[in-house]
């Protein structure tokens, strides 16, 4: 017959295990979801970087317009003044694009960090019930052998007493 604490440390050790593979998935998605968000604030810098260089490209034309380097006309000045905004706008709106892309980027980590400390957590608990089992084990082994070794005596001192009894009948 088995144990009771046996059986418990054997039950939660199964159910410690079974959280352990939903940890591993779910820490596995979550990866993914966060290489997924580094790839968009990556993505959403390169269009910033695209835009930067575009203000750069069109604020040295409007430069050399204003230096005389390039020859002035009134029409494509306003024109280039006016391009100018559009693309300030736009790097402003990819600007606070960003934002909230970042945040997600460190809401996943912060998922992920509390993702791996339950399965530290939850690993060192294994360990402890796999202990605990073993150490029942163990307990149960040496109650059957003692057991075992009582009945075995009991066995031999029978066959004494009835060796004595019949020697003395004899």
């Amino acid at each position: 017959m088995k144990d009771r604490r046996m059986i418990a440390f054997t039950t939660l050790l199964a159910s410690r295990k079974r959280l352990a593979e939903k940890l591993e998935k779910t820490y596995a998605m979550q990866r993914t979801e966060y290489a997924e968000r580094v790839q968009a604030v990556a993505a959403k810098n390169d269009e910033i970087a695209e835009q930067l260089q575009e203000q750069q490209t069109r604020t040295i034309a409007i430069n050399n317009m204003m230096s005389g380097e390039a020859l002035l006309k009134i029409a494509e000045l306003e024109a280039a003044w006016q391009y100018l905004n559009l693309v300030n706008e736009r790097h402003q709106q990819l600007e606070a694009e960003l934002v909230p892309l970042q945040k997600a980027v460190q809401a996943k980590e912060a998922e992920i960090s509390e993702t791996r400390q339950r399965i530290a957590k939850n690993e060192a608990q294994i360990e402890a019930y796999s202990k605990l089992v073993r150490v029942a084990r163990r307990a149960q082994l040496r109650a059957a052998e003692n057991a075992l070794d009582e009945e075995a005596e009991e066995a031999l001192l029978a066959q004494r007493r009835l060796r004595d009894v019949a020697k003395h009948n004899l």
